[in-house]
């Protein structure tokens, strides 16, 4: 943070965290559906896998968004954080297993952060991240996880071994 400006004797972590997302909320329907998105959520529907969303977000704007995309229907459960510093997480996710009766070892998380690689971990399950969110390819590629250009690469992969 100290390398793009951030002070935090001036502004706090979560002073810096609220406005983010005062910012986010303003403008997130600007945003559009990663290329091949869709494409991999009716690819992992077809082949009978369920599918859901394990996120930092807030569960109400998660379950607006989904749904302003038209993806919710994809999904069997949705668990968004009840902060903005995703904390819990790791509980959400394993409360999500148990709920969908789904094995760590038959679930595969797809993040795009360093602290989605440690929720994987932590809950025991596969992980493939996609450097398109707040860390850059260079640091995923230190998690020790497979990582992959984007989510068409993933729906190709996907395709691939079924």
């Amino acid at each position: 943070y100290r390398k793009v400006g951030f002070d935090w004797k001036k502004e706090s972590f979560e002073e810096a965290g609220t406005e983010f997302i005062v910012e986010y909320e303003k403008r997130k329907t600007e945003c559009r559906l990663q290329i091949g998105a869709r494409e991999l959520l009716q690819q992992v529907e077809r082949a009978g896998c369920s599918q859901a969303v394990l996120s930092a977000y807030s569960h109400g704007s998660l379950e607006g968004f989904l749904g302003h995309f038209g993806v919710r229907g994809y999904f069997k459960s949705v668990a968004g954080s009840r902060n903005h510093y995703a904390e819990g997480k790791v509980e959400d996710g394993l409360r999500m297993l148990q709920e969908l009766h789904v094995l760590p070892s038959e679930t595969l998380l797809i993040g795009d952060t360093t602290h989605d690689a440690e929720v994987a971990r932590a809950m025991g399950v596969g992980c493939v991240l996609i450097p398109c969110g707040h860390n850059s390819r260079d640091r995923l590629d230190r998690c020790g996880v497979e990582v992959v250009a984007g989510l068409g690469d993933l729906a190709l992969d996907f395709l691939r071994r079924k």
